[in-house]
């Protein structure tokens, strides 16, 4: 579903942002991406929904490859992703509903389509009875669960986190861990990119950490063993 072969990236002033980074991610895993800050978390991130290239090797989404994908093909790939940021990115002048919404009308969803998935949305992050609401008028962790429920409307094969519970309380950010959970649970593949390693810790996922460009480890989900000691 996700691969990154042998890959590198290096950017102006011969930074290297990533070098010879391999590893996969397989439908419905849930995988943490920790690491400091400029560690090439949010490179790898900008990678897998094409807005970069790879100086060397080859990152493969969804059947596309990083070395052969037409820039036509590129908003196809990007359908196919639900991409979660930091700073939310909701437009100010819409509302609650209409941001979700607009995630389908720029991919010609009919009316009807567009209003029945942008509740389901909505209900799944527990934000219906705000569909009015503007950004404004809404906490930190609100703003999130909408810019969840935006990026789940079209129902992608995985979600990209990157830093989603940097800008939310401690509360917020419990609810938010719980939401991305639920959505796994359902069948989704999660990529959270994230320096809490406190949070981490608590969690039983895959853990990629990144050091320097490099994947340091590579960290296995520790469900299977936590069953075997139950």
């Amino acid at each position: 579903m996700i691969e990154l072969l042998h890959v590198s990236k290096t950017f102006q002033n011969s930074w290297q942002a990533l070098t010879e980074i391999n590893f996969s991610i397989a439908k419905g895993e849930f995988v943490f991406l920790i690491g400091p800050s400029g560690s090439g978390k949010s490179t790898i991130l900008r990678l897998l929904m094409m807005e970069e290239s790879p100086d060397q090797g080859v990152v493969k989404v969804a059947g596309f490859g990083s070395d052969c994908i037409k820039r036509r093909q590129i908003p196809q790939l990007r359908r196919k992703l639900g991409v979660i940021f930091q700073d939310f990115k909701l437009l100010p002048e819409r509302t609650v509903y209409e941001n979700v919404a607009f995630a389908l009308e720029v991919t010609g969803a009919s009316h009807g389509a567009v209003h029945k998935k942008s509740m389901a949305a909505l209900n799944q992050v527990g934000l219906s009875h705000k569909r009015h609401s503007l950004p404004y008028q809404m906490s930190g962790g609100e703003q999130q669960k909408v810019a969840i429920a935006r990026a789940l409307v079209n129902e992608p094969f995985i979600l990209l986190a990157d830093e989603p519970t940097g800008n939310v309380d401690p509360q917020g950010t419990l609810e938010i861990i719980q939401i991305l959970k639920d959505i796994n649970a359902k069948g989704t593949a999660v990529l959270m990119a994230t320096h809490e390693q406190e949070l981490v810790k608590k969690m039983p996922y895959r853990v990629l950490m990144l050091d320097n460009g490099k994947i340091e480890k590579d960290l296995p989900a520790r469900i299977t063993q936590r069953r075997r000691e139950e």
